[in-house]
């Protein structure tokens, strides 16, 4: 997914290496064309590096997965990943030194298995913002092990990456705990359907302007909706065919009011309508 930098202000950025924690890492920023916007520099490792003290095995059905740590400085329940030797795990709370998981374990894990934390951000400056740009890569590139490469804009307005909550959510359907799954990391699916969002917009369908956080928000509530389909079951199928029907038509509004990108730059104002190439009836199905 598209991660934003402002124009004139710049930015972080991250990605996360699924591989295991990487011991050092530098970033560089590419445009689109091929040209260097901004050269190597330092990247910032998450400095979470630690061991399990107590062996860790899959949790029962129904009860929480803990795992014991040696020490749990910098452990954040923000929807973060962590690899607890080769398994990706992510964080619900932290107590002391007891790390509760969002999700049971796949594998029993010893004595000293590592945890480590996998995020690596890095910082695209103001100069290198001075104007637009859409579609460069942000390279990050460990000591060891293959580099991992980011889409980054730079645009005018962004759209943040903590896009809704759980408000956002109870004003498509007021009472969602009543179905969410308890192994379900709550940070991070709010995340998802806000990139899911954003990729059904388009990046040059809002190019360097939009209609407000605001519209993109509500898109991104209902995207959280259909999303859950594959852990509500058939029960909740005509109720998600609604919402699922509710969003393509609140698409429709947002890609009608959302400016236009011309080749070389934007359109200032609304759009009024949605482009020919645009299949409506695909996110209504």
């Amino acid at each position: 997914m598209s991660q934003d930098v402002l124009k004139g202000a710049g930015g972080v950025v991250e990605t996360e290496f699924l591989s295991g924690r990487p011991a050092s890492c530098v970033f560089r920023l590419v445009g689109s064309n091929g040209t260097e916007l901004q050269a190597s520099d330092t990247a910032t490792v998450d400095p979470v590096n630690t061991t399990i003290t107590v062996a860790a095995t899959p949790a029962q059905v129904g009860a929480e997965q803990t795992v014991t740590v040696a020490d749990a400085t910098g452990i954040a329940a923000d929807g973060r990943r962590y690899v607890l030797d080769g398994e990706d795990v992510t964080v619900k709370s932290v107590a002391g030194l007891v790390v509760t998981l969002w999700a049971p374990l796949m594998w029993n894990h010893a004595i000293g298995a590592a945890f480590q934390g996998v995020r690596v951000t890095a910082t695209v400056d103001a100069v290198t913002c001075d104007e637009e740009f859409w579609d460069a890569r942000g390279i990050f590139t460990p000591a060891s092990g293959n580099h991992q490469t980011e889409a980054i804009n730079c645009a005018t307005d962004i759209i943040p990456l903590q896009l809704i909550g759980v408000q956002d959510i109870r004003d498509v359907n007021p009472n969602p705990q009543m179905s969410i799954a308890r192994e379900m990391n709550l940070p991070r699916s709010i995340r998802v359907a806000r990139d899911e969002a954003i990729l059904m917009i388009g990046v040059h369908q809002r190019a360097a302007k939009h209609i407000g956080a605001a519209a993109f928000r509500r898109l991104a509530a209902f995207v959280w909706w259909t999303q859950r389909r594959p852990e509500y079951g058939e029960n909740w199928g005509p109720e998600l065919d609604k919402v699922e029907g509710r969003m393509a038509q609140y698409l429709a509004l947002v890609l009608g009011q959302s400016p236009q990108a011309s080749g070389d730059g934007t359109i200032p104002g609304p759009g009024g309508s949605i482009p020919a190439n645009f299949n409506l009836s695909a996110w209504g199905a």
